[in-house]
């Protein structure tokens, strides 16, 4: 069993996640969660960001 990653959310990014709804942030949390644990699941990107991944929650985009 692989050990689970930690997530580096740079200050501004948790303060726009504080802000928003309670339901969203619940998704972002389980997004966060499930990638701690498989940081390969999304989407991986491509030319300049080639090496990350996307994945999505809702509207928005985890990197």
């Amino acid at each position: 069993m692989r050990a689970a990653f930690q997530p580096d959310i740079p200050p501004h990014v948790a303060a726009v996640i504080r802000h928003r709804p309670p339901d969203l942030k619940r998704s972002i949390k389980t997004a966060i969660r499930t990638l701690s644990h498989a940081p390969d699941s999304g989407t991986p990107l491509t030319r300049e960001l080639d090496g990350f991944w996307k994945y999505r929650v809702r509207r928005f985009r985890i990197v």
